[in-house]
């Protein structure tokens, strides 16, 4: 996958197929969008992109980091680009871009890629204070000659499923509610989870402030490294404002640490 951090990078060959939106998490609702996005680009041989900010926007305008991220931007890029897309556009939420105004936000999108069709969701919300919707993104589609189609809500058990709704099961702790919702159990990375600490007795992980968790307390967990998978205990606990998480095991699991000294890419999914 091809990924442009500014506007000023983008440089996409052909027509583009192009969806919008945060992403965050990368849940059945977001999935449905990117697998339109992806068929009319194939449909047409357009290339299939994706838009986003780099950071969640609400953090952006409140200036704090009170909404955590569902997964890492690594994370975000894999399965993006597993579901078939080619190009990410994500960049920074700057004032710059935040000022700007829904139509000269999507007049300085069609200034820099041939568009010809734009994807997003129902609530789609975009340009100075979220000003510009779904729909109006439609009629300027009309005015720069862009088709647009807006993918209406994905319901699971009664509700609409938003990253949001996951942040507060997975606040709740209600990780069952996490897995029906999101069609998957929660999980981390090793992307957002730094070396353990040296000379403990349990291997301890600083886990990234920007990260949604469940609480603090036990959990069972799948480690999944290498060709190794085997189910694990851990602690998620908090001191200070830090979160680590404590595997019950004393010494690096199967396909966890590289000869360099570095995590690999594993996974731990909460079961």
């Amino acid at each position: 996958m091809i990924i442009y951090q500014s506007f000023d990078e983008i440089d996409i060959k052909g027509p583009v197929c192009l969806a919008m939106g945060n992403f965050d998490g990368v849940h059945p609702g977001h999935r449905s969008l990117i697998e339109k996005c992806v068929q009319v680009a194939g449909e047409r041989g357009w290339t299939p992109a994706v838009f986003t900010f780099s950071e969640l926007t609400a953090n952006a305008v409140s200036g704090s980091r009170a909404v955590k991220s569902l997964i890492p931007q690594a994370e975000k890029v894999r399965i993006l680009e597993d579901l078939g897309i080619k190009v990410m556009i994500s960049v920074p939420f700057t004032k710059d871009i935040m000022e700007l105004s829904a139509g000269d936000f999507i007049e300085k999108l069609v200034s820099r890629m041939e568009l010809r069709h734009a994807v997003c969701g129902f609530n789609f919300r975009f340009g100075y204070k979220a000003q510009g919707t779904a729909s109006f993104l439609s009629g300027m589609g009309m005015v720069f000659g862009f088709e647009t189609r807006i993918v209406p809500e994905v319901r699971i058990g009664g509700k609409t499923v938003s990253s949001t709704l996951l942040r507060q099961t997975l606040a709740e702790g209600d990780l069952k509610a996490y897995s029906e919702y999101a069609e998957k159990d929660f999980y981390l990375t090793s992307d957002v989870l730094s070396l353990p600490k040296k000379g403990e007795n349990v291997l301890r992980f600083d886990i990234s402030s920007d990260q949604a968790l469940p609480p603090t307390g036990s959990y069972r967990m799948m480690y999944e490294g290498g060709s190794v998978s085997q189910l694990v205990s851990g602690v998620i606990a908090s001191d200070d404002g830090v979160s680590s998480l404590y595997l019950d095991c004393d010494e690096p699991l199967p396909g966890m640490i590289e000869n360099d000294g570095k995590l690999s890419l594993f996974r731990l999914e909460f079961v």
